[in-house]
């Protein structure tokens, strides 16, 4: 009896300290710092399953940017850089698979979807099929509400946070 509480109270304590030591970012409830890295897993719509790590860095405002792309008084331009890894993806003949800045939208502080016109620069834009160990860096730019501190999301599944 001794013995297997000992060994029920070790099981306790394994399960509360790893759960503790790993913390899950990129969910909306927990949101992604800026440079913190944030592996997803799923599967297309061709049943291929996938997982890939995505981070955020380097986020500007370019006020600038947005007189050239002629954006509305109230919105700026968002620039970051973005690093992806497919760490697994099984081919099934798709030719890889596709990341795109397409797939970013920007919530506002109330997880509210605010309609952008996904900007883009063609030596900015992210449009790449990946095959499993490919690794690339990019940098995306959206518009974005003047001083908005709310997520930009990829897939409506990751979400970072704008600012730290």
């Amino acid at each position: 009896m001794k013995k297997s509480m000992v060994l029920f109270l070790c099981i306790i304590l394994l399960l509360a300290s790893s759960c503790s030591m790993s913390k899950s970012y990129g969910s909306k409830e927990t949101p992604a710092p800026i440079g913190t890295a944030v592996t997803f897993q799923s599967k297309t719509s061709d049943d291929e399953p996938y997982i890939f790590s995505m981070t955020m860095k380097e986020v500007t405002r370019d006020e600038e940017a947005a007189k050239k792309f002629e954006l509305a008084d109230d919105e700026e331009a968002l620039f970051f850089t973005v690093e992806i890894e497919l760490q697994e993806f099984e081919d099934k003949g798709s030719g890889g698979l596709l990341f795109s800045n397409m797939f970013f939208t920007y919530l506002d502080e109330n997880f509210e979807k605010y309609e952008n016109s996904e900007l883009q620069l063609s030596e900015l834009t992210l449009n790449e099929k990946l095959s499993a160990g490919d690794k690339i860096t990019r940098t995306v730019v959206i518009d974005i509400p003047k001083d908005g501190q709310g997520y930009v999301t990829y897939l409506d599944r990751l979400h970072f946070k704008v600012s730290e």
